[in-house]
């Protein structure tokens, strides 16, 4: 028995041996051939590790965090949450039940409510419908608050920790608005107290604010946004269904608190002023008084903050105010100080950096190794080609003909009915407008090839089949980058709830970068067999730096013209009044253009390197659909 130990010992101390020799030398030789990569790589870990380092400690010391989820019985769908409940507590606590913004989900709002939850408060933290882990569809504010109502059911059937006689209702954003909604209906759990961190007095006021008349823009451009799969923006009905200012007055919605920054984009003070002041039953309020009493229910108070609508959700002072009043109208103790919550933000971004650069390092291993494998087949130096006609004939007719397409994408996906491809918000326009662009680019492709390169005829000769092997083998580093990425931000994502690690809908991911993929990719084709040939050698900066501005420009000012059409003004300022307002298409040109120089610089690179086009354009759709739906989530 001892001898049989002693073999199978060492037969397994002799084959981890082989093995670890074996690895070492597999390591030896990557980074022989990589070494910048090998060392991106490694820097890369290092940020993730300290990206855990400092989020760790202020994700679950002194509270204790749970996944849960329950079913929304008016729904018939299935809510997910994060329970957190004060460790060590004595008794039971009171609790609130905290909903995120639109596109937005519930993890991203856990420095605030991991910090109620530390000073007593349990906060059931949920995602609202089509958002996050949470089924169903969102419905701009029509049912969304009664997901609230069945986390309401939840904690007093499933949690005895909570006080249920002390329970409220708080959010930001589209969660201030269902919160209020919750408070409102009638029929529903009666809340001690709601909490809006920004609420619209009516979505058809919110929108005008913004964009001005809905006719004038909103309404035309609505056909293209999953929003419009389940309501009618033209619709005054179901406008009307979702005002709050009219429902509310001195008893309802309970103890009401609103938070608002001066510099929100999404209303102006004498809005949320209004609001406060009819549910006071006030012709005016003054903002950080408390009108009515917190006994019968009647409190309210307006507080004006020097946040922005996005840094809402990271201020020191939105957060002692939604604490203070809690504490209120829980009847507790206020303890501690404001807390600084950037410090989780600024952990969760570099663990987000920290894995994307691992993933750029493991496709430039990978496009080292098969190259020094002899894998890849170049496609070669940038094609020289004289062209038929003089530059200042052709060039203009290439950016012309793009930015005609830009102009008539909307307007022709529209009256051809493809509207909401892929029902994600962002996402569901892009992929509509992937669709039309696309085909118009690649026919454009193909007759400017013919017309000005007569190259049409060389399809005949293609090599198709070793074609797909090099665009196979070409997009192979891609895919395994992205698959490096998801391998260190998933599980890291789920235990330290960063957000939604993977896209929650796989079928609709797939579709989004497929389309996207078709998009960037016959684009960049365009360019480089119609609009390179023109600027010589491209291996000369001069001649570089003329080429990708020529490129980056067009397809700016191609982005700035594709919502003219729907536009009664192509003029149309966009932001609400008293801040700084642009014209859409100013804004565009100016957001776009760093955008799409590295778009073109990309692109270049690649084709310099001999990789297909392919590669960037998959990286691209891939990173593009992973924010879009895993990110920014609403369906």
């Amino acid at each position: 028995m001892g001898a049989t130990v002693f073999i199978t010992a060492n037969v397994y101390t002799n084959t981890m041996h082989a093995l670890m020799e074996t690895t070492l030398e597999h390591v030896r030789y990557i980074y022989s051939i990589a070494r910048r990569p090998c060392r991106l790589a490694l820097y890369s870990l290092i940020m993730v590790a300290l990206g855990v380092i400092l989020v760790a400690p202020l994700t679950f010391p002194g509270v204790d965090v749970s996944r849960v989820s329950f079913t929304n019985e008016y729904l018939n769908s299935r809510v997910a949450g994060l329970l957190i409940i004060p460790s060590g507590h004595k008794g039971e606590v009171p609790a609130v039940i905290f909903s995120h913004g639109a596109t937005t989900n519930k993890e991203l709002y856990l420095p605030m409510c991991r910090e109620l939850a530390r000073r007593g408060i349990a906060v059931l933290a949920i995602d609202l419908p089509g958002h996050g882990g949470s089924g169903g569809h969102s419905a701009a504010t029509l049912t969304e608050y009664t997901s609230i109502w069945s986390a309401y059911d939840y904690l007093e059937e499933k949690v005895p920790e909570v006080d249920t006689s002390r329970i409220a209702a708080a959010g930001q954003s589209l969660g201030g608005i269902s919160s209020t909604f919750a408070g409102v209906r009638q029929g529903g759990p009666e809340f001690r107290a709601v909490v809006a961190i920004y609420c619209w007095p009516s979505l058809e006021q919110a929108l005008e604010t913004t964009s001005g008349p809905l006719d004038d823009f909103v309404d035309r451009l609505f056909p293209l946004f999953t929003w419009s799969r389940g309501f009618d923006i033209t619709d005054e009905s179901q406008l009307a269904e979702r005002d709050i200012i009219s429902r509310l007055s001195k008893t309802v919605p309970p103890n009401y608190l609103l938070v608002v920054g001066e510099r929100d984009e999404m209303c102006t003070m004498e809005q949320e002023e209004a609001l406060v002041a009819k549910a006071a039953g006030r012709k005016s309020v003054e903002p950080g008084k408390i009108y009515g009493s917190f006994e019968d229910g009647t409190a309210r108070e307006l507080v004006i903050t020097s946040d922005d609508h996005f840094s809402e959700v990271t201020s020191s002072a939105v957060f002692s105010a939604v604490y203070s009043w809690l504490t209120r109208a829980f009847g507790m103790e206020a303890r501690g100080t404001a807390p600084f919550l950037m410090f989780r933000y600024s952990g969760w971004g570099t663990i987000l950096l920290g894995a994307m650069l691992l993933g750029l390092a493991v496709a430039l291993i990978m496009y080292a190794w098969l190259k020094d494998r002899g894998a890849r087949v170049r496609e070669g130096p940038v094609e020289e080609v004289e062209p038929l006609q003089s530059t200042w004939v052709t060039a203009p007719s290439v950016v012309v003909y793009f930015l005609v397409i830009s102009l008539v994408s909307l307007p022709l996906a529209i009256w051809l009915g493809i509207r909401v491809l892929v029902p994600f918000i962002v996402g569901d326009m892009f992929s509509s407008l992937a669709v039309v662009r696309g085909l118009l680019t690649l026919g454009g492709l193909a007759l400017g090839g013919w017309l000005l390169y007569g190259r049409l005829p060389a399809l005949r000769d293609w090599d198709w089949r070793s074609d797909a092997r090099r665009l196979g083998i070409d997009a192979a580093p891609v895919a395994g980058g992205f698959a490096a990425f998801l391998f260190i931000y998933a599980p890291l994502a789920r235990v330290l709830y960063l957000g939604p690690g993977l896209p929650y809908s796989i079928l609709w991911y797939v579709l989004f970068v497929v389309l996207a993929t078709f998009l960037f990719w016959v684009e960049g084709r365009y360019f480089h067999s119609l609009l390179l040939p023109l600027f010589g050698r491209t291996d000369e900066l001069r001649g570089r730096i003329r080429y990708l501005a020529s490129e980056a420009g067009t397809r700016t000012l191609a982005l700035a013209l594709i919502f003219v059409p729907l536009m009664s003004n192509p003029f149309m300022r966009m932001g609400r009044p008293g801040m700084i307002r642009l014209p859409l298409v100013v804004v565009v040109l100016i957001a776009g253009l760093p955008l799409y120089y590295f778009i073109a610089w990309l692109n270049l690179r690649a084709r310099s390197a001999g990789i297909s086009l392919a590669a960037p354009s998959l990286a691209l759709a891939l990173l593009q659909g992973w924010f879009l739906t895993a990110m920014l989530s609403l369906r």
